[in-house]
């Protein structure tokens, strides 16, 4: 493994979101802050492995946090300059999931296809977590996983 103090890192983005709680449920108030960080860790030896490092964070008010209840964020990859919609370029998607007040309770989930991940796509809108886009898992080695290691 390569040392810490011989990586390169690259910041490949850096975007928050505020939301209006109400845009999900017409009978909560707040503001919810939404963000992701994606950088490239690079290792100057071709025997160690290059890591795209994704990071999401959600910060909810209080009454959307509750016990049992999962929470879903996700990034898609794509060509840039392309139609998404257009459904002739892959799509790499990786999506996480977390469950409240469970440390360590993640799922992560890789796509590889053509379709969005958007609510109005009739393979996410209405389906759980485990059966969005099933057309799109991929099979064999994940691509992206979970994990705790500090780089």
């Amino acid at each position: 493994m390569t040392p810490v103090a011989e990586l390169f890192y690259e910041e490949l983005v850096s975007e928050e979101w505020i939301i209006d709680a109400s845009e999900f449920d017409d009978s909560q108030t707040g503001l919810a802050l939404q963000k992701v960080d994606a950088q490239f860790i690079i290792s100057p030896y071709v025997y160690d492995d290059d890591i795209l490092d994704i990071k999401f964070s959600l910060d909810l008010p209080e009454s959307f946090v509750q016990s049992g209840l999962y929470y879903k964020q996700y990034l898609q990859l794509y060509v840039a300059n392309v139609d998404i919609d257009a459904k002739t370029n892959p799509l790499r998607t990786v999506a996480c999931m977390q469950e409240v007040d469970v440390e360590g309770h993640t799922l992560v989930m890789n796509y590889v296809g053509v379709n969005s991940f958007n609510n109005a796509n009739e393979y996410v809108n209405g389906r759980n977590f485990s059966a969005e886009l099933v057309e799109d898992i991929e099979v064999g080695p994940q691509v992206f996983g979970n994990t705790t290691e500090n780089w």
